[in-house]
């Protein structure tokens, strides 16, 4: 209701407006360019967008703006992709065995050692590619957090990566004997989920940058329209 409080209360302004208006000492374009200036703004009051039903206020602030349905089904689909791939890295971080130390761990030690024995990558061993893969799997992670969170609430990146490793590790720990926390393990999988929120962060700030161009010279285009009506 408040929303359409305040717009009934512009809409009454502008018709005030018209109606002080001294028409009659105004020439034909004077006119023409009040008129328009005034259709142009309740057109705008009214058609623009309603809140979207069903969804809370604070949801609302913390999430992306749900704009058009383009906009929505956008938005559930990174929510969907986000809710799959988490599912996915608590089966590969919580299951009782540790990923990789059957036949994978075989085919990467001796993939290794033909590498050092050609003097190839000799300071790479199992550890560093255990590291680097636990940065490549949380960057999709970070990547998908920060495309849904609302650009007042960035900051909490900081911490989300940290604390989901945390919770995984900490699984670890109290259910699973045959697997170790480490330290190690929450350093890279922050590291990872930083990487992939500094470039969702990147990617949304660039689009923001273009739509608000565009924006502008949408404007430009409309001002100067308007102006050559007037003139003519």
């Amino acid at each position: 209701m408040g929303v359409v409080w305040r717009r009934l209360k512009i809409i009454q302004v502008l018709v005030r407006k018209i109606v002080a208006t001294p028409w009659i000492t105004l020439g034909l374009a004077d006119r023409a360019g009040v008129f328009q200036r005034c259709v142009l703004t309740c057109s705008t009051v009214i058609a623009r967008p309603k809140p979207h039903k069903g969804v809370s206020r604070r949801y609302k602030e913390f999430t992306v703006d749900e704009g058009p349905r383009a906009s929505r089904f956008r938005r559930r689909m990174v929510m969907l992709m986000l809710a799959a791939y988490s599912v996915f890295v608590m089966v590969i971080t919580l299951s009782p065995r540790m990923p990789g130390s059957g036949f994978v761990s075989r085919v990467v030690d001796r993939f290794l050692q033909s590498l050092h024995a050609r003097g190839i990558f000799e300071f790479v061993d199992f550890l560093v590619l255990e590291f680097l893969g636990n940065i490549l799997m949380f960057v999709p992670l970070g990547v998908f957090v920060a495309l849904l969170l609302s650009r007042r609430h960035w900051w909490v990146l900081i911490f989300i990566g940290t604390a989901f490793s945390g919770v995984i590790e900490l699984g670890q720990m109290l259910f699973l004997p045959d697997r170790f926390p480490e330290v190690r393990d929450l350093f890279s999988n922050s590291i990872g989920f930083l990487l992939g929120a500094i470039a969702a962060v990147a990617f949304r700030l660039m689009v923001a940058h273009r739509d608000r161009l565009v924006e502008h010279d949408r404007l430009e285009a409309e001002q100067r329209i308007s102006a050559n009506h007037v003139a003519q």
